[in-house]
């Protein structure tokens, strides 16, 4: 799951300077505060993890309705045109963001015999690093295809994030991963 939102994050994020100056009408010092109210959101999320945990009955609702959230919150920022409404937006994705990922992380290191974290968080270091340049040069060659228009472009990508969870919740196999850490827990 990470995999694909960060895929569909990664033009959003890479090409957002564009965003900024066309859309948002602001100057490089602004986009510098759009990028900072991100990663602000995601250190304070961060945080919030480490003091309020998942809760460990619906987990599976819990955490997509987080990720839905964060992509919801992309979602709006690809539409308005507001500088302080699409900061707003940004801290409050990076703090959804922060919080999920570190619950994603601490999951994987749970789940994962010890002998097989390595090669696995190796696996998905490759994968994830290996995503980004392809889903830049995704991201760049469709903002020419629609000359320039990131709020169609970032929409698309927003939507595909919001509704891989949503589709994911759906399936047998992804709820009952979380039931079997709501059952462990107990």
């Amino acid at each position: 799951m990470a995999l694909v939102i960060n895929f569909f994050a990664t033009p959003i994020l890479v090409l957002m300077p564009f965003h900024a100056s066309g859309v948002l009408r602001v100057s490089v010092p602004m986009y510098g505060l759009l990028m900072a109210a991100l990663s602000m959101g995601v250190l304070i999320g961060y945080l919030m993890a480490a003091k309020i945990p998942v809760p460990r009955l619906n987990q599976t609702r819990v955490v997509v309705s987080i990720i839905s959230f964060m992509c919801g919150c992309f979602l709006l920022f690809s539409r308005t045109g507001n500088f302080t409404l699409a900061s707003l937006l940004l801290f409050a994705a990076g703090v959804a963001n922060g919080y999920w990922s570190i619950f994603f992380e601490t999951t994987l290191q749970r789940v994962i015999p010890r002998g097989a974290l390595g090669r696995v968080y190796a696996c998905y270091g490759l994968l994830s690093g290996g995503l980004i340049p392809l889903a830049s040069l995704v991201g760049g060659v469709a903002l020419d295809v629609l000359v320039g228009d990131t709020r169609v472009l970032f929409t698309v990508c927003a939507l595909v994030m919001t509704m891989y969870p949503m589709f994911l919740s759906t399936r047998k196999g992804f709820s009952s991963f979380f039931e079997s850490l709501e059952s462990e827990s107990n």
